[in-house]
């Protein structure tokens, strides 16, 4: 089951990330903790910036997102040895690198296109080789059992449907439409989605 998660975005504004804390009880990681890095999209273009928050919040950063693709970075496992790294798997070959760098966590990209394997056959190469799992950008609302057979989940839907959709989020394929202030839709979502993911959280691991 879950054993931590995290609602990060890079743009949240210190308040945004205070109401992440305070709403979730400290349980929700959130930017600096969490660190993505900046998505396959952006490819090797952000990799300067990923380094320079590392850099600055080291002492903050407790999960981060290996850079994709990126095989002469392994440096950074030892230069940032008290991170938890995720090494995001797009391909199942990419697991010998993972296996030789002693990562403890494989992630798997939520959009099938990022990857070139399923949800089961990424369980089985945890299991096969001792990882523990995290799902990057979690967002299988039919499918929230999912999320009681990994170890970590990432998920943007409390900001998503707060400011993109200006929506409140009640639970899962459930929202309804909102006039309030976005910030209060976000703080209602984050309060919501906190209360969804407790079933499938393994409180005796936090």
């Amino acid at each position: 089951m879950v054993s931590v998660y995290a609602l990060p975005c890079l743009r949240f504004s210190s308040r945004e990330r205070a109401l992440i804390k305070k709403l979730t009880d400290g349980k929700a990681l959130t930017f600096p903790e969490f660190l993505d890095n900046f998505y396959v999209r952006y490819k090797h273009a952000k990799f300067k910036q990923f380094y320079n928050y590392l850099v600055k919040h080291r002492e903050q950063v407790k999960f981060a997102v290996y850079p994709d693709f990126r095989y002469d970075l392994h440096y950074l496992l030892k230069a940032f040895s008290h991170i938890n790294w995720l090494f995001p798997l797009h391909q199942r070959k990419e697991l010998d690198f993972a296996l030789k760098h002693d990562f403890e966590w494989i992630a798997m990209p939520y959009r099938d296109a990022w990857r070139d394997y399923s949800f089961w056959e990424f369980l089985d190469f945890a299991k096969q080789h001792g990882l523990k799992t995290w799902i990057l950008g979690w967002w299988w609302e039919d499918f929230p059992r999912s999320l009681a057979m990994v170890d970590g989940v990432d998920t943007t839907m409390p900001e998503y449907y707060a400011y993109k959709c200006s929506k409140i989020w009640l639970s899962f394929n459930k929202a309804v439409e909102s006039l309030d202030p976005p910030i209060t839709k976000f703080a209602r979502n984050v309060v919501n989605f906190h209360k969804a993911i407790q079933p499938f959280l393994n409180k005796e691991r936090r």
